[in-house]
């Protein structure tokens, strides 16, 4: 296919939504996406969360206070128009041309970790999770024809990963691929994963969990056990999966699998409620840590390690951690990382993670998009 064929077939048909919320997203694994949009702004979200009868897609910020002050909420786009496509199997090669102030972001970052440490050894906390904002100045304006390729630049280098592509008036511009599952549901069963503890990753050979340094497996188990804790109210049967390392990127993590079901009262909005944020990105206990989070960090998360994901749309309702991602403007795109903090972190291995996890985003704006290897 050459570039103007490739722009008629997958650019021009949602050029006249361009100023509507939207949304395209790419379930993990699937050859094909889905496209959603409304004329309307969408809707926000009261106290009362999800209603009964509610379907679209459902984006949620990570808390709704903000260093700032700014209030956040969650908000549901609404299917005024919904189809699905299969992703091109060829893309234009193109890039996107930027700059950084590198020195700042890693100056800033080690002043955050000794203040955001500091709080976290005074408080009663066993892990927090520290992120970062890398801001990139776009040297061009970032089109939405542009935006568009880089989402499906994201799902062909990453086929695995959940990918996302939103506009909505009240969040702005996002772009996620994220291998984290918060919460889905399938013929009847709940599915929902722990995944912590990160490394580079070493190879294609079978590994077990001592492999893996104490405080990777310790980051991890806070996740699992805050996870079976937090369903065990809800559920009627119950199956967990042997932990194991899973690839995303050039990274892996240690992820451990749950399966259930659960009482007939309970609803999706109960479990959002039990289960969001998670110790892989806030902490334990979750107050204590989202103390020192809002007071250590001086970059509000906004919607990063917040979730989104399709609720009732083709009977599918799936959400996921909004982990690796950045928010888009005109001429600017920030990225966000961040990394469990235990006692015995080091500031300098934990700056070096969030610069292995920005490299997801980070080759969106490259030449090319060759799959990388499974």
């Amino acid at each position: 296919m050459n570039e103007t064929d490739f722009f008629r077939n997958h650019i021009t048909p949602y050029l006249d939504f361009r100023e509507n919320d939207f949304v395209f997203f790419r379930l993990p694994g699937e050859s094909a996406y889905t496209f959603v949009a409304s004329s309307s702004p969408a809707e926000e979200l009261g106290e009362n969360g999800l209603q009964s009868g509610d379907e679209g897609f459902l984006i949620a910020p990570f808390h709704t206070e903000t260093p700032g002050g700014e209030a956040l909420s969650g908000v549901l786009i609404r299917p005024e128009r919904k189809e699905r496509r299969e992703l091109p199997e060829t893309l234009p090669h193109f890039a996107i041309a930027y700059s950084d102030d590198e020195a700042g972001n890693r100056e800033r970052y080690g002043e955050a970790f000794r203040r955001s440490y500091r709080l976290f050894r005074e408080a009663d906390c066993a892990k927090f999770v520290l992120s970062r904002c890398r801001v990139l100045r776009l040297e061009n304006d970032l089109s939405f024809e542009k935006l568009l390729l880089l989402f499906y630049k994201a799902c062909k280098l990453y086929p695995a990963s959940y990918v996302s592509l939103w506009q909505t008036r009240r969040s702005g511009t996002w772009l996620v691929a994220t291998p984290e599952t918060l919460l889905k549901q399938e013929g009847g069963i709940w599915e929902t994963m722990a995944l912590a503890g990160t490394r580079p990753c070493l190879g294609d050979d079978a590994e077990t969990l001592n492999d893996w340094d104490l405080k990777n497996r310790e980051e991890q188990l806070y996740v699992q056990t805050f996870i079976a804790e937090q369903l065990r109210p809800f559920v009627k049967t119950w199956q967990a999966s042997e932990t194991y390392a899973s690839r995303a990127g050039n990274i892996e993590h240690l992820r451990t699998d749950f399966r259930f079901t659960t009482r007939e009262d309970v609803t999706v909005s109960r479990l959002l409620a039990a289960l969001h944020p998670t110790p892989a990105v806030c902490g334990l206990p979750k107050e204590a840590a989202l103390r020192v989070i809002l007071q250590g960090e001086q970059h509000a998360r906004n919607y990063y390690a917040g979730y989104s994901g399709p609720l009732h749309l083709d009977e599918k309702t799936a959400f996921y951690v909004s982990l690796r991602c950045m928010a888009l403007k005109t001429r600017e795109a920030a990225l966000y990382a961040g990394g469990g903090i235990l006692k015995e972190s080091r500031e300098a291995e934990e700056w070096l993670e969030t610069q292995r996890k920005m490299q997801t985003m980070l080759r969106l704006f490259g030449p090319g998009a060759e799959p990388l290897k499974s």
